[in-house]
C-alpha cells in the first residue's frame, strides 16, 4: 500500500537538508513528491483530497509567493506525518490478522 509514498519522506528530506533557497528546495521536493502521486490508489483514502490539493499547488509553484511556498512546504511536512501515521495503523491492523 505504501511503496510510492516513501517519496513523500524523500521530498521532506530535500526541504530540510540543504542550504538552498526555499524556491530551489521546493522545486526539487515537488519533483520527488510527484513520483508519489503516480499511483493514487496507494494513498490512504482519507488523504487523497490533501494530496490532490497539494499536487495542484506545487504544479503552480513557479508563480507562488514566498508565503505560499512556505505554506506548501509546511503542508508537505504535515502530509508526511499523516502518511507515517497511516502506515503505522496499517501495520498494526495487519499484525492483528
Amino acid at each position: 500500500m505504501f511503496d510510492g509514498l516513501d517519496h513523500v519522506w524523500k521530498a521532506v528530506r530535500i526541504l530540510v537538508q540543504t542550504d538552498e533557497s526555499l524556491k530551489d528546495r521546493l522545486d526539487k521536493a515537488a519533483s520527488e513528491f510527484f513520483v508519489s502521486t503516480i499511483q493514487m490508489d496507494e494513498w490512504p483514502h482519507d488523504l487523497i483530497e490533501k494530496v490532490t490539493s497539494l499536487d495542484a499547488r506545487l504544479q503552480k509553484r513557479q508563480i507562488m509567493s514566498d508565503a505560499e511556498m512556505r505554506q506548501a512546504a509546511i503542508d508537505l511536512v504535515d502530509l508526511s506525518s499523516r502518511v507515517d501515521a497511516a502506515r503505522l495503523e496499517d501495520n498494526r491492523r495487519n499484525r492483528g490478522n
